[in-house]
Parts: C-alpha cells; structure tokens; sequence
C-alpha cells in the first residue's frame, strides 16, 4: 500500500511538475510584470528550464541502471532466500520514473506540435444573406503597417468588393497581429470570431525565427562549442521533453539585449540549427494545413500571402561559415573578405572575382551573396542578381524576411485545397519592380510594403478571385485600384504618412543591432526620422523620397538606387 502511494504521489508530482513547467513562463510574467524586474525573471525562468533538463537527463541515465540492479538483485535474493523489500522498491521507483518520463515526452509532443483549436462549424453564427464575412489573420503586413488602422490588403479587398458587387456589404474582422508573432501564435485568435467567415485571409512568414530565437550568439562552430552543448542538441534529435525545456528557454530570451548589441562579428553564428530550421518550417506547414482543413469544414475560402521581401536594399543580419570552420579558417575568410570588401570599394569592377571565390570556398555566408548581387546588378545582370539576392535572404543567419522554402510551404498546401488560393508576395514585387529585384522603391524596410505595394498585393487577391469567380464576382482582371483614390477613400493624411515614416525609423533602430556593421540601417532609421521632421514642417508626402509616392499620378516606380 505505501508503495502503491508513493508512487502515485511520485507521478502526480511528475505531472504537476510538467504542467508548471508549460505555464511558469507566462505566469511569470503576468504575475510579476509590475513588481520584478526583467532581467531577475529572465535568470529566474533560464535558471528553472536549464535545471529541469539537467533532471530530466539524471533520471534517464539512472533510471534505467537502477531498474536493471533491482531486477537482478531481486531475482537473485529470492533464490537465496535474502530480503528484497529494498529492491522492489527501487525496482518499482525506477519503473515510475520511466513511465512517467514517457507521458512527459508524449505531453512534451503534443506540446511541440498541437494544432490550433478553432471553432467548430455548428458554434458560430451566420452573417446576414447580402454580407461577406471576411476575417483576417496574421502579422504586421496583414494588419497594415506601418499605415494600420488605416488600411490594409485586406481594408483595399473589401473597399473593392463591395464596389464590384453593388448590394452585398463586407463585414471585415481585423485579428491580424501588429506586434511581431509566429503563425502558431496567430491562428488562435480565429477563436474571437463572432461569425462564420466566407472569407479567410492569412499573411505570415516573416516572424517564424524572431518569435522563437533571442539574440544570445549560439553555439555552432565545432571547435567553440561546448561537450554539453553539443551533446545537448543531439539529445534533442530524440527528446520531446529536451526540445520543449530549449523551446522555453530560447523564448525566454527574445528580448534579451546583449551589452554588444552593436558589436557582433562580421563571421557570426545562425539562430538555430538545420534541424531546428526544419522542425520551424514542418511547423509553419503544419498550422497552415490545419487551418486549410478548418476552412473546408466550414466551406470558407482561404488566401493564403506568402509576405514579400526587400530583396535589393537589405543586407542579410547575421551571415555564417559551416560549421566545421576552423577558428583559423574563419580568421583567414574575414580578412579575405574585409580584402574583398575595400577592394569593392576602391573599384567595384574588380572586386566581382573575389566573391565569387569567396563564395565557391564559402557558400552559405549570406554577406558574400549579397555583395556580389549588388555589383551584378550594378553591371545590369538582372537575373543572376536577384538569385544572389534571394540566397542572401534564405542564408540569413537571423531571418527577418519570409525565406524562400517557406513560401513554397504555403503553394504545397493551397494546392491540396483547391479552394484555397494562394498570393506570392514576393512574385508580385518581381513583377512590379523595374528589373525584377523588390527594393526600397516598393519596401519600407525589410519586411513591409509601401503604398502602392499594398495596393498591388490587394489587386492580386482581386484578380485571382475574379479569374475563380469567387463570391460571386465576374470573370476577368480586376479594375486598376489608383493609389490616390486609395488615399482619398481612406483618408490618408498628413499624420498618416508622418506616422508612416517614425515607425519605419523605430524598426531600422530595433533591429541594428543584429547587423555587425549597424551603420547602414542606423543611416537608413535617420532618413526616415529626417522624412517625418519634414512633413510635420509641411512638405508634402509626395515629395518626400523615401515614401516611394513620387507623384499622386500613380506613375510604376523608377529606377533602383541602394540604401547603403
């Protein structure tokens, strides 16, 4: 009977312990928000999760000895007539830890991999017959910014719609997320939903790594990496538990600026591991199926944004060698490319060869792709630029901008829902740029359009509905959406652009300090501070560079000039 307690006793502590371990970050924060400081429970939260694993780890290396022990010992005092009381506690003990290790690393799975809960069919109400319910989801280019409330890809759909279908009102449920958040922390707020939508538009990819990765500089180069480190990402491979403890950790340390925020190294590290790369994408399809099936059930079309990029004018933050790069092979790469980069300076012409050998000896250092794109594209070698460009992105060792494979994700799984549709951002930026290559003439910084570059990704939801003849709509191309009647019915003002151009600056300050050389987008934040002094002076918007207006004559933008 006591043994039969204490080891209930042992599995509700076991299992009041994983469930604190799922709430104490978030509990944390709400509980002491106001009454201690960050960086205390910060330690506090890294000091919990870095003990739990190292249990964790206790317990599976002695756990399965000590049951083995017992066994053998119990068998053998049995046949030698010895007390075993001991040993069938231990043996009992020792099998309880397993056990409960294993409905930890099932709770730890799902924990890792659960799919949003959405609202069923039957519990939620339907809009009036003339309305179409449009909800939208997704991060900040879903909700605007820099211009939201004001407008959105969404706001231009349904200001369109309801002039294409005279009668039928839309009915815009704006859940999209102005504070940078991953898919899976987006979904859920469908839950708010008072109605069943016709209409789901989602636009994510560009948060996946920010969202689940801090700044800390991780271990990654064989020969500076730690026996624990190492031996703890291995572990991780086979460990739900293990994995979910560092998912908590590395949350934790979002906002924890490092005291070298503006002196990283030009050879840095990557946030995170191929194989957690993997499992953030495996996870990023995965929601979008999920949310696909949902759609389905409730026979609402979905549009699907893959978000576009700023190709042209924003350099990779963190760029890497491989990982079994030596200390001295990554001393020599940095002066060969610091060679390299004075030479590109002094003469561009010539500098063409040394990052192409750079980059043969080299291959995943997104600097190097990044640089050589911008001589090609200097030289009018348009298309092998914009390959060189999207390589920098994808190589990006702390991506900010929707990586290439992640847009393939999100065509994979429209394509096995044919209701749903699919919009490639960065598709529509290739085709709207003058040679192709998305910059700043159409990007506010690296992950949010202009204007106009709202305006084409509505068009292209309009176009492609039109093409199905979804909602009713009749077939053809949608008609041209003017910017400047976009600014009129919206009511665009002088505040607007003015707001427009001071959260543009926030964001090149907030994320300098990914960068080794901070100095480009510190200059770029200062444009753009510069841009907002003016039109709070009085000049007009259009006739401020950077917001890419040129003229209220809706004229395609010109030319390719470089931020740095």
């Amino acid at each position: 009977m006591k043994l039969s307690r204490r080891s209930a006793a042992l599995v509700v502590a076991g299992v009041g312990g994983y469930l604190v371990c799922a709430i104490l970050p978030d509990w944390l924060r709400v509980v002491s928000r106001n009454y201690v400081p960050r960086w205390f429970e910060r330690a506090a939260i890294d000091v919990f999760f870095q003990a739990m694993q190292a249990l964790f780890v206790l317990v599976m290396a002695i756990a399965p000895l000590a049951a083995a022990f017992a066994a053998v010992r119990l068998g053998y005092g049995r046949r030698r007539g010895y007390s075993v009381s001991w040993s069938a506690r231990m043996l009992i003990c020792s099998c309880t830890l397993l056990v409960l290790a294993l409905v930890c690393e099932i709770g730890a799975r799902y924990a890792l991999h659960r799919q949003p809960a959405l609202p069923g069919p039957t519990t939620l109400a339907d809009g009036p017959g003339n309305s179409i319910d449009f909800a939208v989801v997704g991060e900040s280019t879903a909700a605007g910014w820099p211009y939201a409330p004001s407008i959105s890809i969404a706001q231009i759909v349904a200001w369109q719609l309801e002039q294409l279908l005279p009668g039928r009102r839309v009915r815009l449920d704006m859940q999209a997320v102005q504070a940078g958040s991953c898919l899976d922390q987006m979904i859920p707020h469908l839950r708010r939903l008072p109605f069943r939508p016709d209409v789901v538009l989602v636009c994510a990819g560009h948060n996946e790594f920010q969202t689940r990765y801090g700044w800390p500089r991780r271990p990654w180069y064989a020969d500076s990496r730690p026996p624990a480190a190492g031996a703890l990402q291995h572990a991780c491979r086979f460990s739900n538990l293990l994995s979910f403890f560092n998912q908590q950790i590395d949350r934790n340390q979002i906002d924890a600026l490092p005291e070298d925020v503006y002196r990283r190294q030009m050879v840095d590290c990557p946030c995170c591991t191929p194989a957690e790369y993997s499992a953030v994408l495996d996870n990023y399809r995965h929601q979008l199926e999920a949310l696909a099936d949902w759609c389905d059930k409730l026979d609402a079309l979905l549009i699907v944004v893959t978000p576009p990029s700023n190709l042209g004018s924003f350099p990779p933050n963190r760029s890497y060698l491989a990982a079994t790069a030596s200390a001295a092979e990554r001393e020599a790469f940095r002066r060969d490319f610091l060679a390299a980069c004075s030479r590109e300076e002094q003469s561009p012409g010539e500098a063409e060869p040394d990052f192409r050998r750079l980059l043969a000896e080299q291959p995943l250092f997104a600097e190097s792709h990044f640089r050589l794109a911008r001589m090609l594209e200097r030289q009018g070698k348009f298309d092998e630029a914009e390959l060189h460009f999207s390589r920098a992105r994808d190589l990006d060792g702390m991506p900010l901008r929707c990586p290439t494979d992640f847009a393939a994700a999100a065509n994979e799984v429209c394509r096995r829902h044919p209701r749903a549709l699919w919009v490639d951002g960065s598709d529509v930026f290739r085709r709207l740029s003058p040679h192709g290559i998305a910059d700043d003439h159409l990007m506010h910084d690296a992950q949010h359009p202009k204007l106009r570059g709202y305006i084409e990704l509505a068009k292209e939801v309009l176009d492609q509905l039109r093409a199905r003849r979804a909602l009713g709509l009749p077939e053809g191309v949608a008609p041209p959406v003017q910017l400047s009647q976009c600014v009129e019915h919206f009511g665009i003002e002088r505040s607007h652009w003015e707001q427009a151009c001071t959260l543009s600056a926030q964001f090149y300050e907030a994320v300098a300090g990914l960068r080794y050389a901070p100095d480009v987008l510190l200059r770029r934040s200062e444009d753009y501070r510069a841009a907002a002094r003016r039109i709070a002076a009085g000049d007009r918007p259009e006739e401020v560079e950077v917001l890419g207006l040129a003229s209220w004559s809706d004229r395609p933008a010109a030319g390719n000039g470089r931020s740095d």
